[in-house]
């Protein structure tokens, strides 16, 4: 298990550049597809990362929708369905927090869509302190599972719009202390990156 400042997007994060690595994002439990910093923030993880994929031209918002909940549909995971009074638009259907939509890019890029945070009908996430515990153990037995022992890159989960109401080195503890506590289930590298702009108010040492 590594902690580095760095860009999760970046593949100099990992020891091979030119193997599979693994990116953990965040999203929220309706795995919502418009950016349009209403529904989506532009200047989260969760908005960034799919900006990229539209930028790229690997996916826009409907194509990578359809292939999300297809994923997700394939695993048969456990849903309920929302209706307008309880979230203003964005996909009514939302997924049990730690719900993970995996989608390849490339032979070098896979990423985990991690389910975490949920709206209410004003579009203001929430993560309550057991969703947030119960999605961070699915996510260390899902990488145990389908990392096929490719590196993992994982940005601090929980921290910004998500709303944990943790600070970042509280995540970051929590984060080291789960694995730890979970070693016989990492079977690959675990790359724990802190954005280069937190290096100034995320100490990394004494871990």
């Amino acid at each position: 298990v590594y902690v580095q400042y760095g860009d999760i997007f970046s593949k100099e994060e990992v020891k091979q550049e030119d193997e599979r690595r693994n990116i953990v994002i965040p999203v929220n439990r309706c795995f919502d597809t418009t950016v349009d910093d209403d529904l989506i923030s532009s200047r989260t993880l969760h908005g960034i990362a799919f900006k990229r994929l539209y930028d790229s031209g690997v996916f826009n918002e409907q194509t990578l929708s359809e292939e999300l909940q297809r994923n997700l549909a394939q695993q048969r995971l456990i849903s309920m369905e929302l209706t307008r009074s309880d979230k203003r638009s964005g996909n009514l259907k939302r997924y049990d927090a730690g719900s993970i939509a995996e989608i390849t890019i490339s032979k070098e890029c896979t990423y985990f869509f991690l389910g975490l945070s949920k709206f209410d009908y004003n579009l203001k996430a929430k993560t309550s302190a057991e969703d947030y515990a119960l999605a961070m153990m699915k996510l260390v037995k899902y990488c145990n599972i389908r990392s096929q022992q490719f590196p993992v890159v994982i940005p601090l989960i929980g921290a910004g719009l998500a709303r944990t109401d943790k600070s970042e080195r509280d995540i970051l503890e929590y984060m080291i202390k789960l694995l730890k506590l979970n070693r016989e289930l990492i079977k690959s590298d675990i790359h724990i990156v802190v954005r280069d702009s937190g290096k100034e108010t995320i100490s990394i040492t004494e871990l």
